[in-house]
């Protein structure tokens, strides 16, 4: 409904390198002052949900207004040295020290029935829907990261590197809570800690017109930022994750013109011990639950696959070159919520693509012509369970909203590149 935000940040860096060491290392500060709120303003549907009309009830909507603050700052250095024509060693270090405070309420609103956007400035604010909440966070955190790599050839790049990462902590803002939710457990988060363990090759082949990356993986988490979708809120909680996987990118041009592009990306993840509650939902579905104290469920917009490929080919027309392309994208099924029902799941789908350009022979510009989503295949992009239906883990409204991805389009284009 209403956003105010100022923010200031500044960054000193220092740098330099010798023949064997390069090192940078500096200074950061930010400092972000934000009020906001979101606010719902529906007398009909408050009437009829709650079967009385605006006048008895005193109010047709609510408003949940909060102030955070955050002042951060942070002393940094990163140093690589050549340990000799082959090995490289990398190291780095941040410090972090940051100060947050939040003030949140939520109230039970009079709005004026002309109101359109925004806080009106004769909308009344009645009475706290539940208990005003005040959080304060003073964290200290540091990241890190230790690299070795290995070049025995020219062609030949070897790796392994620990990264540890830090994500700030912070507070929600739910619009419709219950009292369920004013408590830490569902209004703070603290900090998310990670330690990343990779290692991998980059190989260039058959005299650079091939080139092998492959990598693998594990992330493990502690104090995981889960986000969670219950009722009409969205939630960042705290819980553990394990992640494992690979990714791997393979392109050859076997021939003039001819250009093949491949990656792989497979990821086994988990997350556990998320927060769970109860939401005494105000509709005839009663009790509706949330995520379960202590189960295992999948993190949000995380296929187990991911694979996309490329076929191009260049070749002279005319005065001029025309360029065919294909290509696709493919994942898995993968989930837009904690909860995994039915609602909140995306099925996994293929998207293939395919396009023309014609370049003129000495001009600048060019013609394309492209057809997307060629099967004109249905899927997903994004989900919100709205239900109310108990088997669902829905609450409120009895619908579940959609965004679909764009179904099978057309379409040209000319393109004009500008010399410097």
């Amino acid at each position: 409904m209403t956003t105010h935000a100022d923010q200031f940040s500044e960054e000193l860096r220092l740098a330099g390198e010798t023949e064997k060491l390069k090192w940078v290392a500096g200074f950061y500060y930010l400092s972000i002052a934000v009020n906001d709120s979101n606010g719902a303003f529906a007398p009909g549907w408050l009437t009829d949900l709650l079967g009385a009309p605006v006048d008895v009830l005193g109010f047709n909507g609510i408003r949940n207004p909060y102030r955070t603050k955050t002042k951060t700052w942070s002393l940094f250095n990163q140093l690589e040295y050549s340990l000799s024509s082959t090995i490289s060693l990398i190291g780095g270090f941040r410090w972090i020290q940051e100060k947050k405070s939040h003030n949140y309420r939520n109230l039970l609103s009079l709005f004026p029935t002309t109101v359109v956007s925004g806080l009106d400035a004769n909308t009344v604010d009645i009475v706290d829907a539940v208990t005003p909440f005040s959080g304060r966070r003073n964290d200290g955190n540091w990241s890190a990261r230790a690299e070795v790599t290995f070049k025995p050839t020219d062609d030949v790049l070897l790796y392994t590197s620990w990264n540890r990462g830090v994500k700030s902590g912070g507070f929600n803002a739910p619009l419709l809570p219950t009292a369920a939710f004013v408590t830490r457990n569902f209004l703070e988060f603290g900090p998310e800690k990670l330690d990343a363990f990779e290692g991998g090759i980059k190989w260039t082949f058959l005299n650079g017109r091939a080139r092998l990356n492959v990598s693998g993986y594990y992330y493990r988490y502690k104090n995981y930022q889960a986000f969670s979708i219950i009722g009409l809120d969205t939630f960042t909680l705290n819980a553990r994750a394990r992640n494992k996987g690979f990714e791997a990118e393979f392109e050859v041009t076997p021939l003039a013109g001819l250009e093949f592009n491949f990656g792989a990306a497979f990821i086994d993840a988990n997350v556990t011990n998320v927060p769970g509650v109860t939401i005494d939902a105000p509709t005839p579905a009663g009790t509706v639950p949330a995520v379960i104290p202590g189960a295992t469920v999948r993190p949000v917009q995380t296929p187990k696959w991911n694979l996309n490929g490329l076929l191009r080919y260049e070749f002279p027309v005319g005065n001029g070159n025309l360029a065919l392309q294909g290509d696709f994208q493919y994942r898995t099924k993968h989930f837009f919520a904690l909860i995994p029902t039915p609602a909140s799941t995306g099925p996994g789908y293929a998207v293939f693509d395919a396009a023309g350009t014609w370049t003129p022979e000495g001009q600048q510009w060019s013609l394309r012509a492209y057809i997307r989503n060629i099967g004109n295949k249905k899927y997903i992009v994004q989900t919100f369970d709205l239900s109310g239906n108990i088997d669902n883990g829905g609450a409120f409204f009895g619908m579940i909203e959609q965004y679909f991805g764009r179904p099978r389009t057309f379409g040209f284009n000319v393109s004009f590149a500008f010399e410097e």
